[in-house]
C-alpha cells in the first residue's frame, strides 16, 4: 500500500521519474563542487548543466512535489483513517 492520496501506477511512476531528475539535479551541484580542486573545467561545464536545467527542474519541483505541501500544511488536510 502507498500512503499517498493518488497511488495509481502512473502518479507514483511520476514521482519516482521526479524524484531521480532532482536527484541528478543535485547531484551535478555536488559533482561541480568536487570536481572543481581537479579541472576548473568541468566543474563549469557541470555548473553550466545546473544552470541550464534550474527551470525544468523548479517546475517538476513545484509540479510535482508542491501539491503535496499545499495540501498538507497550508490547507491543513487530514489524513483519513
Amino acid at each position: 500500500k502507498t500512503l499517498a492520496p493518488q497511488a495509481s501506477i502512473r502518479s507514483i511512476t511520476r514521482r519516482i521519474i521526479a524524484n531521480h531528475f532532482c536527484t541528478v539535479y543535485l547531484f551535478l551541484i555536488l559533482a561541480s563542487f568536487v570536481v572543481y580542486p581537479i579541472n576548473s573545467g568541468w566543474s563549469a561545464y557541470a555548473l553550466r548543466l545546473v544552470k541550464i536545467l534550474t527551470y525544468p527542474v523548479s517546475a517538476i519541483v513545484l509540479f510535482f512535489f508542491g501539491s503535496y505541501g499545499v495540501g498538507t500544511y497550508i490547507l491543513g488536510k487530514e489524513k483519513k483513517k
